[in-house]
């Protein structure tokens, strides 16, 4: 589990929430005064454009998500959220088609954050990716899983991750809930994940708690970098049949 949305540096540095403030005169016009200039508070070097792809500020370009929602992923979304990975897991990069086989194995697993914007297109902020697996047997990472066995008792979230100028804004606890409730709907007793960037206190919110590992799945954590803890949750629900 690469959670890129929980990080130790959990409050961003800007909130920008619709049409960034703008400086106007309001001295009376005549017909000798020059055209008023309409300037984005935020300079196009700002981080926050730098994250979301390096966009300039447009009229009708939002760089916030207080109205972004989470929707199910589809395979025309992994352009935009490769753009999202490669910026929230420099690190820890994975490939497309990875995320493309995720997505069409268990779609309902995989969700999307996004906000359409003034000029009707869509902006991606976030993504997941979680699916069933054997019980203690996370895939390693940028592997592919080829299917989902259909003796599958554990459900593991593998990648809950959101832009850095859009966190703190409740979406990482939304899809979180909105997963486990996946879990939970199919009857898996317990979800795991793969805690890495010391997001553990998150995890633990919603009952995540560290478990020891045996040396074939301590081999596999490598690839995760050295803070990569394993932790499972009971989801208190009745044995999947």
């Amino acid at each position: 589990m690469r959670c890129g949305a929980c990080r130790a540096s959990w409050t961003p540095s800007l909130k920008v929430s619709g049409t960034p403030a703008t400086s106007l005169s309001t001295a009376p016009l005549s017909p000798h005064s020059p055209p008023i200039s309409f300037k984005p508070f935020f300079p196009a070097s700002s981080r926050i454009f730098r994250n979301l792809g390096s966009k300039p500020w447009t009229p009708g370009y939002s760089a916030c998500s207080t109205m972004a929602t989470w929707r199910q992923m589809t395979s025309d979304d992994i352009s935009q959220l490769m753009q999202v990975a490669d910026t929230v897991h420099p690190g820890l990069p994975e490939s497309d088609y990875v995320f493309a086989e995720r997505a069409r194995l268990f779609p309902k697993g995989c969700l999307i954050l996004s906000k359409t914007n003034d000029n009707g297109e869509e902006q991606v902020y976030g993504y997941t990716i979680s699916h069933p697996i054997t019980k203690g047997q996370p895939p390693a990472l940028d592997s592919l899983l080829g299917e989902i066995h259909e003796h599958a008792n554990q459900y593991y979230i593998h990648d809950v991750a959101i832009l850095k100028d859009v966190r703190s804004l409740g979406h990482a606890g939304r899809a979180v809930r909105m997963l486990l409730e996946v879990a939970e709907g199919l009857k898996f007793t317990t979800t795991c994940i793969v805690s890495v960037y010391g997001t553990g206190p998150f995890w633990q919110r919603f009952g995540f708690q560290q478990e020891p590992v045996d040396d074939f799945l301590r081999e596999k954590l490598i690839d995760y970098g050295d803070d990569a803890v394993y932790m499972v949750r009971e989801n208190g629900v009745e044995k999947r049949q």
